[in-house]
């Protein structure tokens, strides 16, 4: 799956070239042809060392890559999926599926989703579901799911149902 990173990475600005040119032109801006190349270099997710970084997200599937996003659309990471401002569609974290402010319909993780300051419709972790400030229709976690001062409306978890408190420290309201 290594080998592919260059070549999905490839097709995601593709992709990304011809929505934003789309939209663009489709919004009244004047655009010529030649213009998809600056928007295909902006949208494509550049490999430093280990680490893919983006405007729009990429995907790193390299052995202990993570992939950083500014504004995420879509993240694939062997290890940790950051995004800042999302739009997500999907974000997949070996280790951590990190969404800052945004919105994101799937958050999955094999250990810890977090969710700051964002609506999600679904987060799936093997470990723990963490909702900060936010929305959540459906948390799935392994271990322990959390609230923080949002709303969860289903959880499914050993642990479920953990809610921050006035005092900030986590507060067990029900165990399975």
């Amino acid at each position: 799956m290594e080998k592919l990173n260059g070549s999905l990475n490839v097709l995601f600005s593709v992709v990304m070239t011809i929505v934003i040119f789309s939209a663009l032109k489709y919004s009244g801006i004047d655009l010529v042809w030649y213009w998809c190349f600056p928007i295909f270099l902006i949208s494509y997710p550049w490999k430093i060392k280990k680490n893919v970084y983006s405007l729009f997200g990429g995907i790193n599937m390299s052995r202990g890559g993570n992939v950083y996003s500014l504004i995420g659309i879509f993240q694939i990471a062997a290890r940790n999926a950051v995004c800042l401002f999302g739009l997500l569609v999907f974000q997949e974290g070996g280790r951590l599926a990190y969404c800052f402010l945004g919105l994101s319909l799937l958050q999955k993780s094999r250990e810890v989703v977090v969710s700051v300051l964002s609506l999600s419709l679904f987060q799936r972790a093997k470990r723990i579901a963490i909702c900060l400030f936010g929305f959540s229709l459906f948390q799935k976690a392994s271990y322990k799911a959390y609230c923080g001062f949002g709303i969860v409306f289903f959880q499914s978890a050993k642990y479920k149902g953990y809610y921050l408190s006035d005092s900030m420290r986590f507060v067990k309201r029900q165990k399975i």
